[in-house]
């Protein structure tokens, strides 16, 4: 059980580190909202898990009012499906079913790991913390990990300054992040870091795609991160596997809408 907390960890560590590589040259102030809170291991499988952490509210079936109120993005929609969670975005055009073999993150969560404090008596929707997330420059709309807690995907979205939004692209956006990239990870306590610009079939599109492999307390970690440019945000969607590299497994999971 310790092990398995302690790769859940370090599989979150490793999603946040990727996209928030690039804030310093490319968000609003130069600054974001990060936390280090981790999902609760198990499965949820109607979109909003029974521990201390959860939403208050009298339904407790998926709340399908995720839509953000920013005119730039329409953001990730959770549904029920088959026993599983559906995750349909806009965005980036694509969709995932998640069985009972994965855990799904809920809003609140989601808002943890920003350091956003929710306030759960009030009875807040998904739909209002996912409001309130969004006043951070960056912010988790997917987070999500399998019951052996060895891979999870994750979807983060950057939101870029008046000057990047108009005119940076998806590949540019990459060369940011590898720069800062060796860095970040090596303070976490990432070695033999091999990292390679690429691209990558994501839904049915081509798209630019950072992929990684480094160690980490004994073991190995695979990990690759598709970046796709929405208004003015950039939305990066993180793979990540621990021992064996299974991220196109992963990636094969999301279809077109």
């Amino acid at each position: 059980m310790k092990l398995l907390k302690s790769v859940t960890a370090m599989l979150l560590a490793l999603c946040m580190l990727l996209p928030l590589s690039s804030c310093a040259m490319l968000a609003n102030d130069g600054s974001s909202d990060n936390g280090d809170d981790v999902v609760n291991e198990g499965n949820n499988s109607s979109g909003n898990n029974n521990s201390s952490v959860s939403n208050n509210s009298s339904d407790n079936s998926a709340d399908t009012d995720n839509s953000y109120v920013n005119s730039d993005i329409t953001g990730g929609v959770y549904t029920e499906d088959n026993g599983g969670v559906r995750y349909t975005n806009d965005d980036i055009d694509a969709t995932v079913l998640f069985d009972g073999n994965w855990y799904v993150a809920d809003m609140t969560e989601l808002a943890g790991m920003i350091n956003l404090t929710v306030d759960t008596s009030s009875g807040q929707s998904s739909s209002d913390i996912a409001k309130l997330m969004r006043e951070s420059n960056t912010f988790f709309d997917l987070y999500t990990l399998s019951s052996d807690s060895t891979r999870s995907i994750n979807i983060t979205y950057e939101k870029l300054n008046a000057i990047y939004g108009a005119i940076l692209s998806e590949e540019g956006y990459i060369d940011a992040s590898l720069e800062n990239l060796d860095a970040s990870l090596a303070s976490s306590g990432f070695s033999d870091i091999v990292k390679s610009k690429t691209t990558q079939m994501f839904a049915g599109k081509e798209r630019a795609a950072i992929e990684l492999e480094a160690s980490l307390n004994g073991g190995k970690v695979y990990e690759k991160l598709v970046c796709i440019k929405s208004g003015s945000y950039m939305v990066c969607v993180t793979f990540a596997t621990y021992n064996e590299n299974n991220t196109d497994e992963l990636i094969a999971m999301f279809t077109a809408k």
